[in-house]
Formats: C-alpha cells, structure tokens, sequence
C-alpha cells in the first residue's frame, strides 16, 4: 500500500509540474508588467495546488483503484477515467470547469502511464 501511495504521490507531483509549466507559460504573454509580483503569486498558487492535488487526487485515485479492481481492459480504463474527471467536477467552484478537468485527466493519464511502466518493469516503486 505504501509503494502505491508513493507512485500516486509521484504523479501528483508530475501533474503540478505540468500545470506550472502551463501557467508560467500564460504569464510570458504580454502583457504581463509586474512579472515579479506574477510569478509569486504563481509560486504561492501552485504551492496550494501541489497540496490538492496531492491530498484530493490521491485520495480519488486509491478510490477509483478499489472501485475498478474487478474491472479489465478498457472497461476499466474508462470507468477510471469517469470517477478521476467526476471527481475534477467536484471542485470546479473554485478552480473553475475547464482547469479542473484539465488537471483531473492529466492526473488520470499520469497514473495510467504509472501503472503500464510498472506492469512492464520499467519503473520500481
């Protein structure tokens, strides 16, 4: 249960560097004037983001893990899919719709690339 919790700890990390890298990426547009002020925020931002992602998306994961052990193939990869972004829907309130699933898939598509990794003893956890 440990090794699990530290791979699924690991794709949380993956998913809040791709979202830095996304929103750093936003913040080089101009017009951005107070770059400085920008980019503490930004670090403060995905500070708080890591965080969640980290307790929310970890805590879906192991769910979602329970709920389709029985399931194979593709069956299980979808309902996977539909509990990591029914679960992104939950928190739209405050991140908003389109970031929240955004983050909830790429979550999804990181622990799936995990556990195909694993299975073909590539990575060891």
């Amino acid at each position: 249960m440990l090794r699990k919790i530290w791979m699924k700890s690991t794709v949380a990390a993956v998913t809040t560097l791709l979202l830095a890298v996304g929103m750093i990426t936003f913040l080089l547009i101009p017009p951005h004037t107070q770059l400085l002020e920008s980019f503490i925020l930004l670090l403060f931002v995905l500070s708080a983001a890591f965080i969640g992602i980290l307790v929310f998306g970890l805590t879906v994961s192991l769910l979602s893990d329970i709920v389709t052990k029985k399931l194979i193939g593709a069956l299980r990869v979808i309902a996977s899919l539909l509990i990591h972004t029914s679960a992104g829907y939950l928190v739209t309130a405050t991140l908003g719709f389109v970031l929240a699933t955004v983050v909830a898939v790429v979550f999804f598509i990181g622990d799936e690339v995990m556990k195909l990794l694993i299975r073909k003893n590539i990575v060891h956890f």
